[in-house]
């Protein structure tokens, strides 16, 4: 007798409704407002993780524009140095501690005076005719 009970639809909608119940005063509990700031929260910590990554490659994508436009200006810059603008053909002429820059200068000097010629591998002397 006792199984046919457990079994009787009207006990086991008693059962499902005291289960309900119970399930009811649980979530009355739970604190929507809670839940949804929770939520929330979690939605920006999941925008602002993205937003770092975006900002992370694109100071990542800067330094590496920077840093190829550093290595061009620096080879730039290597092939106007002086050693290598002589190893181009190029030469200059020193009077004392001077160097002669143009011709004004060169008209300015004596006859016969002592100068040097500079060349990327080393110098000559000459003599101003």
């Amino acid at each position: 007798l006792e199984k046919i009970e457990k079994v009787n639809p009207r006990h086991l909608t008693y059962l499902l409704e005291q289960r309900l119940s119970k399930q009811r005063q649980r979530l009355a509990q739970v604190n929507l407002h809670s839940l949804e700031s929770h939520i929330g929260m979690a939605d920006k910590t999941l925008r602002l993780e993205d937003l770092i990554g975006s900002a992370h490659l694109l100071v990542q994508s800067k330094q590496e524009k920077n840093l190829n436009k550093l290595e061009l200006l620096a080879r730039a810059l290597n092939g106007l140095g002086p050693q290598n603008v002589l190893k181009r053909g190029y030469t200059y002429l020193e009077s004392g501690k001077s160097i002669i820059t143009s011709q004004k200068e060169f008209d300015k000097l004596e006859e016969q005076s002592e100068l040097r010629i500079r060349f990327y591998d080393g110098q000559g002397s000459v003599k101003k005719n």
